[in-house]
Order: structure tokens, then C-alpha cells, then sequence
């Protein structure tokens, strides 16, 4: 498959790490959903345009970390072994709602906007000298093309390096509302 999920056959897609062969369940999930969005665009009869790869990955030194307080990842329960052994009930307890959520909210979701969940208000958002940037749902943004005056100030604040721009002007939020 390619890297939308596509085959030789219009009609078959595939999707997660037998076909990336990257290893990670975070690589899964983003091939499901290019797969996803490319079966959505077949039953839609739009074409199947190939676009270019994936974003660039964005490094840790690409990111301002100090915006992130590091937590330790939290531990799921097991059933005791008295327990697990009387039936073939799932072993693994999970976490409570309270725990997945902050668990959710490790992620760092590199290089893509989230509108900076988990802080107040986005850093592009608050820092705009123009105020262009406008928050259109509790984890997106949009950008005001008319009123960005291009000071990249959004760029040098925002924690994931979420921002590109080509010669002064912001062409692309990755993830944010189109």
C-alpha cells in the first residue's frame, strides 16, 4: 500500500503498521487515518489525488519544551492471578476517565496544532500583535490572512512548531482548520 493506504486495487485500502512497517501505534493510527480519508474520498467519487508525503518530523530540539512540565506515564492495573485464571476476561484494567485524560494530555502532539490544548488560550493566540489568529473551537485555530501583517511572532511562540510560513506569510497551520 501507499502512503494513503491505496493498493493496485482502486477498491482495497490498507492502513497501520503492517503496511508502514514503522512499529509505533501513534505511525498506526496516522496511516488509519490517511486510509480513512482516502476510502472517504473514493466512496465520495473525489479523485484520489496523491499528495506529497507526510509533514516533516519534528525533532525535540524543533519544539520549546519549556512550555511542557514532564510527567511520569501512568500505570494501568491488572486483575491478580487468582482472578485472570477463572475466566477470559481482559487482564489489563485500563485507566479511570480522570487518569486517561491526563495521560491524553502527555502528548505533545509534535508539530501539529491543537490550539494548545491543555494551556488557557493559544500561545500564537495570545501573542499576535494583530490579533489574526482566532480560536474557532476548544483545540483549533484559524488564521486571519488579512490582518497578518507576517511578524512570525506566532511562529516563535508556538510550543509545537505547528507554524510554516513561506517568505513572510503564514501559508499553513499542520492540523488547524483549513
Amino acid at each position: 500500500a501507499n502512503h494513503y493506504g491505496g493498493t493496485s486495487n482502486p477498491k482495497i485500502f490498507g492502513a497501520g503498521v503492517v503496511v508502514t512497517n514503522d512499529g509505533t501505534g501513534t505511525h498506526a493510527i496516522g496511516s488509519g487515518l490517511r486510509a480513512a480519508q482516502a476510502v472517504d474520498r473514493f466512496f465520495s467519487a473525489e479523485p484520489q489525488t496523491q499528495q506529497p508525503d507526510s509533514e516533516p518530523f519534528i525533532t525535540p530540539d524543533e519544539m520549546k519544551l519549556y512550555y511542557f512540565t514532564p510527567t511520569g506515564r501512568a500505570e494501568s492495573t491488572e486483575r491478580a492471578i487468582v482472578e485472570r485464571i477463572q475466566d477470559f476476561e481482559e487482564i489489563t484494567l485500563g485507566l479511570d476517565q480522570h487518569t486517561g485524560q491526563n495521560e491524553a494530555l502527555r502528548c505533545l502532539s509534535c508539530g501539529s496544532c491543537n490550539g494548545c490544548l491543555g494551556f488557557h488560550e493559544g500561545k500564537c493566540e495570545l501573542f499576535c500583535p494583530e490579533r489574526a489568529i482566532d480560536r474557532i473551537s476548544l483545540s483549533r485555530v484559524d488564521v486571519n490572512l488579512d490582518n497578518c501583517k507576517g511578524c512570525l511572532v506566532c511562529m516563535e511562540v508556538c510550543p509545537r512548531n505547528a507554524i510554516d510560513y513561506r517568505q513572510a506569510h503564514i501559508t499553513h497551520i499542520k492540523g488547524a482548520a483549513k
